[in-house]
């Protein structure tokens, strides 16, 4: 018989500020990090955790490692909607008095993803239509979500933060950065006078965080995405604190490491579109990943096209790639100009 894998410890990482570990269920990752801030008035949290059965009490197991206890939450901070960032906000609210905050674009799109009278997985269908997906495979990649529409409680925020927006947390200053790319809202938290910034999905110590285009996307997300990395070296030096992996030292380094990642890429998908294939899905099919297509489940399948789609948009937004209406689309180089 299987057993969940530890979680780590409680981990102070600067003084009033502490990491915990929070269960994550149905995917390929063990836990999030939601991180707790101790405030003049009480707690914060940045992120809300997956709401698996025992999160809650294990959220509480966590503040009382820090001293504190759900009692003492007064807001929660959360990057974007993904259900284990996002997930256990309503229980959250329903437990205590924290409001819960989001940037207006992702608060947008709380009922397209998880109300019951959404229409994602029909919109999420046409899309893969128009990637080229076959009949015979579509059905199953558009049922495939971690969280889709009613899996999870829906909580609108008490409060939307725009880029620049300081929070209301006595003692602690705290200020918003939108950062679009992973979601259209994705919202890094910076704290000026700890050289720290809470980074969500935007950077990942060790993994490149998925960036796709899909019915939730913006249009262009990856030309998002970098125009976001390069405004990480605008905060300065920081130590940057992601919901997954490790705290990355130089913030600045690793998002200069992510953009020259994107490059890389995109270089590799002109050669996939010169070499014949039109499609999302057949260059997709033609691109190196860490793991094949075919042994993935099936919402890893779609994410791989959705960076794919995101990839060639990109193409297309620097005048390398063309693009004709479909369905399915059929994708074109039309240069050899550098990307860059």
């Amino acid at each position: 018989m299987s057993t969940a894998p530890a979680l780590p410890p409680v981990e102070q990482v600067l003084p009033g500020i502490w990491a915990l570990p929070l269960p994550i269920t149905g995917t390929g990752l063990a836990y999030v990090r939601v991180y707790a801030i101790e405030a003049d008035d009480g707690f914060y949290l940045v992120d809300a955790g997956w709401p698996s059965p025992s999160a809650l009490d294990l959220l509480a197991a966590g503040l009382a490692a820090a001293g504190a206890s759900l009692a003492d939450l007064r807001g929660v901070l959360v990057t974007h909607i993904h259900p284990d960032h996002y997930g256990l906000a309503a229980r959250i609210r329903e437990a205590t008095t924290a409001w819960i905050a989001l940037h207006p674009a992702e608060a947008a799109l709380i009922d397209v993803r998880y109300s019951t009278e959404s229409k994602l997985g029909a919109s999420i269908q046409q899309w893969l239509h128009a990637a080229g997906v076959p009949h015979s495979r579509s059905e199953e990649l558009s049922a495939s979500m971690l969280a889709g529409p009613g899996d999870i409680g829906i909580c609108h925020p008490d409060l939307e933060l725009r880029h620049g927006d300081r929070p209301p947390i006595p003692g602690r200053e705290v200020v918003a950065v939108h950062t679009p790319g992973h979601t259209p809202g994705h919202l890094m938290f910076d704290l000026p006078a700890e050289n720290a910034v809470f980074a969500g999905d935007h950077l990942l110590s060790r993994a490149t965080p998925n960036i796709s285009f899909g019915p939730l996307s913006d249009p262009d997300p990856l030309s998002d995405y970098l125009r976001s990395l390069l405004a990480v070296a605008d905060l300065g030096p920081r130590t940057a604190f992601p919901a997954h992996q490790h705290a990355i030292p130089d913030a600045a380094s690793r998002a200069e490491e992510l953009v020259r990642h994107h490059d890389d890429r995109l270089q590799e998908v002109l050669m996939v579109l010169r070499s014949g294939a039109e499609t999302v899905h057949e260059v997709c099919g033609e691109l190196a990943w860490h793991h094949r297509l075919e042994s993935l489940p099936a919402y890893l399948v779609r994410a791989a096209l959705g960076e794919t789609h995101a990839h060639l948009l990109r193409l297309a937004t620097l005048g390398a790639a063309t693009v004709s209406p479909g369905p399915p689309q059929r994708w074109a180089a039309v240069s050899t100009r550098g990307t860059g």
